[in-house]
């Protein structure tokens, strides 16, 4: 294959590897981000601005904490770090402003870990967190992993079973009678529930992370690139989806936490605004109210 011929095939091997690798993952993630806009939403609604505080307060630390390490880890300076510095008229809980150089191909790839840490950071810290327990399993079964198939549907449904493991293992954990009796795992309770309500990536984060998608882009299409020239066989899907399966699994508990931290504050929330207001949280407000 010449220089030219190769440009087309690299190019879809690139897209395709970037879906099968990120496609599950970043859905995942979508979720998370709406689960907790959501409840920031109602939380402004129904008690002011100040009312996030009651999460913000440990969860925008750790939010915030897995910027500043990432920074150090990529070399990129900080220039100022506020863990928890709420600001009414933006919105604003905390910030990390660090610096970069756009010559330096490490920073570029350190933009991206850094605007992502909150979401996968979060998410350890909420399975190390549960592990405190003692009655979490971390399990993975045999029939998770990917084999010889390269069916997409076949792949998919490995995810949902992932996220499904996850969740049954939660489930589990809470149905027991003795996690309720120590008041230990209240406490856990209570701190996974603050971490995943801002664990997201801010809109700001996202758009930090641009410059790394790019480089990762241009990366791997060069290396396609190359290997199609030579007329190397590209390979090592398996591997793709197994680093996928991971993230997935990592995210997993996160996304089962989020959905119950939306439906409990939901419930509790909707109460609050009822007395208060007169009706309900999704409702049409009241004439001449």
């Amino acid at each position: 294959m010449n220089l030219t011929e190769a440009l087309l095939p690299a190019l879809r091997s690139t897209l395709w590897q970037g879906t099968l690798l990120f496609a599950f993952p970043l859905f995942i993630s979508l979720l998370i981000y709406t689960s907790e806009r959501l409840v920031t939403g109602w939380f402004i609604k129904t008690t002011g601005y100040k009312g996030i505080w009651l999460t913000a307060w440990l969860g925008a630390p750790v939010h915030e904490s897995s910027h500043a390490l990432m920074c150090f880890l990529f070399r990129c300076p900080i220039k100022e770090v506020r863990f928890f510095i709420p600001d009414p008229e933006s919105q604003v809980l905390g910030y990390v402003k660090y610096t970069h150089n756009p010559r330096n191909p490490l920073h570029w790839i350190g933009r991206w870990f850094i605007g992502l840490a909150p979401l996968f950071a979060g998410s350890a810290f909420l399975l190390g967190l549960l592990m405190l327990s003692g009655s979490f399993p971390v399990t993975w079964r045999a029939d998770l992993l990917p084999g010889q198939s390269h069916d997409w549907l076949s792949v998919l449904g490995l995810h949902i079973q992932t996220l499904n493991l996850a969740g049954s293992e939660l489930f589990s954990l809470l149905s027991k009678g003795s996690f309720w009796q120590n008041p230990f795992n209240w406490l856990i309770l209570y701190v996974s529930l603050a971490v995943v309500t801002h664990m997201a990536p801010s809109f700001a984060d996202l758009k930090g992370t641009l410059p790394g998608w790019i480089f990762m882009f241009v990366l791997v299409f060069l290396f396609n690139y190359v290997l199609l020239s030579f007329g190397i066989v590209i390979s090592g899907e398996n591997l793709l989806y197994f680093i996928s399966l991971l993230m997935t699994k990592l995210l997993a508990l996160a996304l089962v936490l989020s959905a119950i931290n939306l439906i409990f504050w939901f419930l509790v929330l909707n109460v609050i605004h009822r007395l208060k207001t007169g009706y309900w949280l999704m409702g049409r407000q009241h004439k001449g109210k």
